[in-house]
This record gives structure tokens, sequence and C-alpha cells, in this order.
């Protein structure tokens, strides 16, 4: 890979993460984290369903964001990926909101 040392590894899944609703505004959300080891940044991705997320953000040097872009009403589903150089490792649970 571009960049990677020959004994590099994409970093480990993030094991835990959350997302909550703001109560005050539903346009709102913070999702919240547990950094990875060797992981450079991680990719939020969510949607409004658990295989359609089609929208993302992507953070470095953080454990947590706040997203102001949310339908009210509507029911969202969050997934975070972990990368470094030598890849990105997908995040295999799905958070509801």
């Amino acid at each position: 890979l571009f960049g990677a040392c020959a004994d590099s590894r994409a970093p480990a899944p993030v094991a835990r993460f959350e997302a909550h609703r703001d109560p005050s505004d539903a346009r709102n959300a913070v999702v919240r984290w547990d950094f990875v080891p060797g992981a450079e940044g991680y990719l939020i991705r969510y949607g409004t369903a658990p295989g359609k997320l089609y929208r993302s953000r992507e953070v470095r040097g953080q454990r947590e964001i706040a997203l102001h872009d949310l339908d009210v009403g509507t029911v969202y589903f969050f997934a975070i990926d972990a990368f470094n150089d030598a890849g990105v490792t997908p995040g295999t649970s799905v958070a509801k909101i």
C-alpha cells in the first residue's frame, strides 16, 4: 500500500461505541467511541437503515462527534470504521437511535 510500511497492519475494529439523540433537539446526536490502538482516525457512517449508511464523517484525534443533520422523526443507524495508513477496518456493530 502507498505510504504503508511492510509490517503495518490495519487497526482493530472499534469495540464499543454509543450514539445518543439530543432530547432537546432531535436533529442533533452525539456519537462516542473507545480509541483503537494504531488507528489514525475514524469514519462515522450513518443512515436510515443498517445496510444504507450513506452519510459519513471523518474524525481524527477525538473520541466523539456531534452531528447536526438528522431528520426529526426518523430512525438512524450508525457504524464506526477505524483506519490508518495500512487500511480501513469496518465496524462490526450498528447502533440505532
